[in-house]
């Protein structure tokens, strides 16, 4: 069987002795060596190899070839080994010369060769994890577990769980929890989830929302003091008296910078 493809904005190229098409991403000249993916790879499994040298600037950056910002964007997911099993990234920030990725605290960037490096649209990529844990700062929470802390990126928006139970009166003021990824322009203003504030005993749910700064979720729950509802932050009593077996959980999301 003879593959051909004739409308593609690249040039492309038959080789010899399978039905393969290797295709030379002209816009890439320039940046490290002329691009070469096979198309059949494209199609399966929604992974572009890349050939250019990557090299590691830091645990959650990488310094590539020039021109990135041509070719690469927010939510993009990343694979690539160090020495073992693939290490898996969304790509969350492109400069010209250095992409930002996080892998959560699944992933790091380690000071090591990168080899066998691919990318692809997230959603589509086969063996790609979408959500990835991370290690959240609590403010004003301490004591007991963090069940639930993950996050998966969709384009430049963010969708975040978390899970906390509580130990004992661990609640000591306003709570907030950290974002695994810098929100983009937030302020108290934003709100961006539900929480629900679980008393264990006996079970009774209260409902809560979820404010926004740049880096963290603030909690806040609904009250009333007058006429119309507010809202009011979290404490040792509010909404009731915390003990062990309390939960709090969280679902949000935001979008990045």
């Amino acid at each position: 069987m003879s593959n051909r493809i004739s409308e593609l904005p690249v040039a492309s190229e038959a080789i010899a002795g399978n039905d393969l098409v290797a295709v030379t991403n002209v816009s890439q000249s320039g940046i490290g060596e002329t691009q070469k993916f096979n198309w059949l790879e494209m199609q399966n499994g929604g992974w572009i190899n890349i050939f250019d040298t990557w090299t590691y600037a830091s645990a959650t950056t990488i310094t590539v070839p020039a021109g990135a910002t041509a070719l690469y964007s927010v939510g993009m997911s990343l694979r690539f080994k160090q020495g073992g099993a693939y290490k898996y990234f969304y790509i969350i920030k492109v400069e010209n010369a250095l992409l930002t990725v996080t892998g959560g605290s699944d992933y790091s960037v380690a000071d090591v060769a990168i080899t066998d490096i691919y990318v692809g649209n997230a959603v589509l990529s086969v063996g790609f994890p979408q959500k990835f844990n991370y290690t959240p700062t609590p403010t004003n929470l301490s004591g007991g577990t963090i069940n639930v802390a993950k996050f998966m990126l969709v384009g430049k928006r963010v969708f975040v769980a978390f899970r906390y139970t509580c130990a004992g009166a661990g609640i000591s003021g306003s709570v907030s929890v950290s974002l695994p990824i810098e929100a983009a322009d937030m302020n108290y203003l934003n709100i961006i989830g539900n929480v629900t504030l679980r008393d264990s005993d006996p079970v009774t749910n209260y409902n809560g929302i979820v404010l926004c700064s740049s880096t963290n979720m603030i909690l806040s729950v609904g009250k009333s003091d007058g006429i119309y509802s507010n809202l009011g932050n979290l404490s040792a009593t509010v909404p009731f008296t915390w003990a062990a077996n309390d939960l709090i959980i969280i679902e949000a999301s935001y979008f990045i910078v």
